[in-house]
């Protein structure tokens, strides 16, 4: 083999590899209608009064609304809707789990974010549930007729 033929060979497969790891596409773990939000499925219950999306590898595993002990005693029924998500199958996988308005969530060790006074957190440090956190709070809006 010549000189050249190598020299060749090994730029080609530099920029094959480049190309893979400098794709941000690529490195997302995402699966199916993931990669798809206007395919995902729509969060509506009017009790809690807010919408999002989430993909439909996604299940809610909870959803039901958190009384502080002070809105219990005050007779208030003020609370924080709290939901639970999960990927399907993966039910002893809490870490990555997306809640929305979790109880005790600890934010150094996970991350947050907030949208129209509604946490939307994670302990994950996986890439793919991290973009679906994102991709989820994109889509988070207040319902209208509330």
């Amino acid at each position: 083999m010549n000189k050249s033929t190598l020299f060749f060979g090994r730029a080609l497969l530099t920029v094959a590899v480049c190309s893979f790891f400098f794709n941000p596409s690529l490195l997302l773990a995402d699966s199916g209608t993931d990669k798809n939000p206007a395919a995902w499925q729509e969060y509506n219950n009017p009790k809690s009064g807010f919408l999002f999306t989430y993909p439909t590898e996604w299940e809610l595993i909870d959803d039901f609304l958190y009384q502080t002990a002070g809105a219990l005693s005050a007779g208030t029924g003020e609370g924080m809707w709290t939901i639970n998500l999960q990927q399907i199958g993966k039910e002893e996988d809490s870490a990555n789990w997306i809640r929305i308005n979790p109880r005790q969530f600890q934010d150094e060790d996970g991350t947050c974010m907030t949208v129209s006074q509604q946490q939307i957190c994670t302990y994950s440090r996986d890439a793919g549930v991290l973009a679906i956190l994102k991709k989820i709070a994109a889509s988070f809006r207040l319902q209208e007729n509330r």
